[in-house]
């Protein structure tokens, strides 16, 4: 029967009359030796080889013989057959070949329920925590549903939303939670020193102004307050600030930086300031798979602060919501996005609200007053829930 694969529609023809309804089971042989065939000798990619499958199994009448499925069952079967030859045992392996210029890389891709369980396992006894990680302020935390290892988190908001202010509630959290557990800061925004600077002015409740005042009068409390940040710290937190010169760090220089110290979590401030890219659409749509890629390979869970574009802005202030800088595609990529509004009343009051617009642990929408101290630009633990004044149009009559 192979020897007769230059007239394969005679055979499926002979295969039909001799075998009844058993005819697919003899014809998916040969079919699979056929596309074997067209890999080993044709150097066909298996899609190419489904297609001249096809075009042979296709009559003078433009009728395919046999079904999509079995053309589908002959290629994986045919491709398998072919890699199991090459490397015995690899056949039922599902592998995806990438050429990356004068290297041609393979990765087996786990597609069973065993292998992701396995993973699953293997990940969970891994972490030094069970507890996702959050910004201490219960309500947003709970509404998000917790940051985990692998995942990434955007902090979107124009500029003056207190989006550094936040960041550094997740570092005083997850120093607080995790006593083993490594936090590193990337500060491409404002100064390492003015990054220091918040902190200790958390750390001792007071103003700017106040904190420069005693650091020039030597006042001792300065020194117990860097003591107690000190041992809090423990070796746990690292600041990186802007590079010297002004030239922004490329990616991989922050990709080499973050192999080095080896965190558990990983706050950029702000995305768009990595690298020298032409726009801030072509910096996200680069940047995001490769933030992604080192997240998930090295089980770091990353926060990005990024800014609001001006058509953002004008649209979050009249109630629509807007996107970080560089479109849809920095909420697209991320599992969780919040965004920051510095909100104003007609009385004047003033108020930072954070609105959960994505997340993939619960609902996303909810909207929260945080309580902003504004002697220290910290947050405390509680919020209040909020709604819109301007209500969202309903779509459907339900």
């Amino acid at each position: 029967m192979i020897a007769d694969l230059n007239g394969p529609l005679e055979v499926i023809k002979r295969l039909r009359a001799d075998f009844g309804e058993g005819w697919e089971e003899q014809a998916d042989f040969m079919l699979a030796k056929m596309v074997e065939g067209y890999i080993t000798d044709d150097k066909l990619n298996p899609e190419q080889a489904a297609s001249k499958l096809l075009r042979v199994l296709t009559d003078k009448d433009g009728t395919v013989v046999v079904s999509k499925a079995q053309i589908r069952r002959a290629v994986a079967q045919g491709y398998r057959d072919y890699r199991d030859d090459r490397n015995p045992g690899e056949g039922d392996k599902v592998r995806v070949v990438t050429y990356d210029k004068d290297n041609i890389i393979v990765d087996t891709i786990p597609t069973t329920s065993d292998e992701h369980m396995s993973r699953l396992v293997t990940e969970v006894e891994n972490w030094k925590s069970l507890d996702g990680y959050g910004f201490g302020i219960y309500e947003l935390d709970t509404a998000f549903g917790g940051l985990y290892p692998s995942e990434t988190l955007a902090l979107v908001g124009a500029p003056g939303s207190m989006k550094t202010a936040l960041a550094l509630n997740a570092v005083d959290d997850f120093l607080r939670k995790n006593r083993e557990g490594k936090v590193l800061f990337f500060s491409l925004d404002m100064p390492a020193i003015k990054v220091h600077t918040r902190r200790l002015m958390r750390e001792m409740d007071c103003f700017e102004s106040e904190l420069y005042g005693m650091i020039k009068r030597k006042d001792p409390a300065v020194k117990e307050a860097q003591h107690r940040l000190k041992l809090s710290d423990a070796g746990r937190f690292n600041l990186v600030g802007k590079p010297r010169g002004g030239k922004p760090y490329s990616w991989g220089q922050i990709a080499e930086i973050i192999i080095q110290l080896a965190p558990d979590m990983v706050i950029i401030d702000y995305l768009t300031l990595i690298g020298t890219y032409r726009s801030e659409l072509e910096c996200v749509i680069d940047l995001m798979p490769k933030i992604k890629s080192i997240a998930d390979d090295l089980g770091i869970a990353m926060i990005l602060l990024s800014q609001m574009g001006r058509s953002s802005r004008a649209a979050q202030k009249s109630g629509s919501g807007g996107h970080a800088a560089g479109g849809h595609y920095v909420e697209d990529a991320v599992d969780v996005e919040i965004e920051l509004l510095k909100d104003e009343s007609p009385d004047g009051k003033s108020a930072i609200v954070a609105t959960v617009t994505k997340t993939r642990k619960n609902q996303s929408g909810k909207s929260f007053a945080l309580n902003l101290k504004t002697r220290s630009l910290s947050f405390g633990s509680m919020a209040d829930q909020v709604t819109r004044s301007k209500p969202a149009v309903s779509v459907f009559n339900i």
